[in-house]
């Protein structure tokens, strides 16, 4: 694990400097190796951390020993304290709840280890850096950050169980389905509370729809027209339809709660989608069976198979999201993150996840907010200052099917600048759907499936997994200023809608309907003025706000200017394919 991995860094980098400054005694030497060995060799085991602590009260009590001796000292009061821990087995989905009895020991332990980091890192900093080659100078300080991370992460831990416990706070988990895509990210067709009661932590998992049933008519809101034949009135499955800022979904949440009666208004609320799950799974050390239907579950196919079992109600329809329940069971269950190993591959994956918005999170709870803001996980789409021109891209599902898992979405930007003061805006939007045959069964796993879950694949759920049209309204946020000179999309006309999420800015909303195998084209022209410069220069800035949740993206930005222009200077990532993700481009052209 990543700290045996500090500890074990730490160990051998002053024993390095014991090397270096007494090897001319070579039973002392000796006496550092056979200690650190066992240390190294130690892994959780208290037993094992003694006897190395044992060995190491022989050593020499003249400096630099006396670290290394108090440092495995110290280690082994840490594995003790590990030890004397209650068994993981006590956190259990299906042991409610969580009693702060067993907790209360895991958050003690946090605060001894950290205590102890702060002891290692006192030590670390009095070691004379002249002792060290270059190559373990350089170790050194990755360990030092390695020890401020794994603190900040204990202290971050302590801080948010101690104010969600002091509250009695709930925290909405919303599970989006970025499949059948929104302006959010994915619909909300899930949902989980996590509710610090007194005594203990409970969780629990609920159909979206049936919490619906308990808000009033009277505190829904009116859907947009294109929303009005999946649902004329916003409910709590249909807040991701309203904005791509994720402040501004959760603190509508927040408002539904309020207006519903005896209703527990969430503090905090998490939006994870099938992404994340993939992900999850993904880094398992092995694969999760759901046993009452005996499929398999994997990165490739989680998506699929939860949607095959809700949408076959193959659980019968008093209980259609169980399939959801099993598999948060088995996720939640901490013998099967036994040989887990964050590794670089899991934390680039899990970075990914933060930098695309398949994780979210918003609280009034400042130590959340700001663990949010430094994660990355805010999920908020703001504009930046001094931008001559921006777009944000937003997709809402209204097939009422999950095709989004199918659909590439590629958008090229080009903007051609004029000595004139103005840029002419060439955008292309492309959509495909890649559906092959057979995919589905392929992914379902379905000649493999017992007859009768086999046979609740019918052609009505096949629809609504994604084999057929994938019909969505897309939302281009543009300057308030911009002209639209030149549009062509083959699924109809445009709109521009007098309601923007942004301050001085329009937007204009078009259908796209594509079915498998098929690719569709959207051109959309427009002018918008260029304030900055003079007829000799003109700086140029563009800005890309984020689309939630859209993995299976590419965005394309390139400029152009006049024969008597040319570009002096330009940003990297100009002309380079990324994700619909936020990014800044500049350049500046010269005639």
């Amino acid at each position: 694990m990543r700290q045996k991995h500090v500890v074990s860094g730490l160990i051998l980098l002053l024993l390095g400097g014991v090397m270096l400054l007494q090897s001319q005694i070579p039973q002392w030497r000796a006496l550092a190796e056979a200690s650190v060995e066992s240390a190294l060799n130690a892994g959780t085991s208290a037993e094992a951390w003694q006897l190395a602590a044992y060995q190491a009260e022989s050593l020499p009590s003249v400096y630099p020993f006396t670290l290394l001796s108090r440092t495995i000292t110290d280690l082994s009061a840490v594995a003790a304290a590990y030890e004397r821990l209650p068994s993981v087995a006590n956190f259990s989905l299906t042991s409610q709840p969580f009693l702060y009895s067993d907790i209360e020991p895991y958050y003690q332990f946090s605060r001894t280890l950290r205590t102890t980091i702060a002891s290692l890192q006192s030590r670390l900093g009095r070691l004379p850096r002249g002792i060290f080659t270059p190559e373990q100078q350089q170790e050194l300080r990755l360990l030092e950050g390695q020890m401020k991370i794994l603190s900040g992460w204990l202290k971050d831990a302590e801080e948010i169980y101690a104010t969600l416990k002091e509250h009695r706070d709930r925290v909405l988990i919303l599970f989006m389905n970025e499949n059948e895509a929104r302006a959010g990210g994915g619909f909300a067709g899930s949902l989980a509370y996590l509710d610090f009661a007194p005594g203990g932590v409970y969780l629990s998992f609920h159909d979206i729809y049936s919490e619906d049933r308990l808000l009033p008519e009277s505190a829904k809101l009116p859907a947009l027209d294109y929303f009005t034949p999946l649902d004329p009135l916003i409910s709590l499955k249909d807040v991701p339809a309203l904005s791509a800022d994720f402040p501004t979904l959760a603190e509508q949440y927040q408002d539904f709660y309020k207006a519903m009666p005896r209703s527990f208004v969430p503090s905090t609320v998490l939006a994870v989608d099938t992404q994340a799950i993939r992900t999850l799974l993904g880094a398992l050390p092995r694969a999760i069976t759901l046993e009452p239907w005996e499929i398999t579950v994997t990165p490739e196919n989680a998506d699929m198979v939860l949607q095959f079992l809700v949408e076959s109600k193959i659980a019968g329809r008093y209980d259609v999201k169980s399939p959801i329940m099993q598999l948060g069971v088995q996720l939640m269950d901490p013998t099967l993150w036994r040989g887990f190993a964050l590794g670089e591959e899991n934390a680039a994956a899990l970075l990914e996840l933060l930098e695309q918005g398949h994780v979210r999170l918003w609280s009034e709870r400042r130590v959340l907010q700001s663990l949010a803001e430094r994660a990355g996980m805010t999920g908020q789409v703001t504009r930046s200052r001094n931008i001559d021109d921006f777009l944000q891209l937003s997709i809402t599902n209204i097939g009422a099917n999950k095709s989004d898992r199918f659909v590439d979405t590629a958008v090229h930007h080009r903007t051609k600048v004029l000595p004139t003061g103005l840029g002419k805006v060439y955008l292309t939007l492309r959509r495909t759907h890649t559906l092959a045959p057979g995919e589905i069964d392929h992914l379902l796993g379905t000649t493999r499936l017992s007859p009768n879950v086999a046979s609740t694949l019918t052609d009505a759920v096949r629809y609504v997994l994604g084999d057929s049209q994938n019909r969505a309204i897309m939302h281009l946020s543009l300057p308030a200023g911009a002209v639209i000179d030149n549009y062509s999309n083959p699924s109809g006309s445009y709109n521009v809608l007098e309601d923007s999420p942004f301050s001085n800015a329009q937007t204009v909303e078009f259908p796209m309907h594509v079915s498998p195998g098929e690719s569709l084209e959207v051109v959309l022209e427009y002018t918008v003025p260029l304030k900055r410069g003079s007829s000799a220069w003109r700086p140029y800035s563009f800005e890309l706000l984020p689309t939630p949740a859209r993995e299976r993206s590419e965005f394309i930005k390139t400029i152009t200017t006049t024969d008597d222009g040319q570009l002096t200077a330009e940003t990297e990532n100009m002309g380079r394919p990324l994700p619909l993700q936020e990014q800044i481009y500049r350049a500046v052209v010269e005639f």
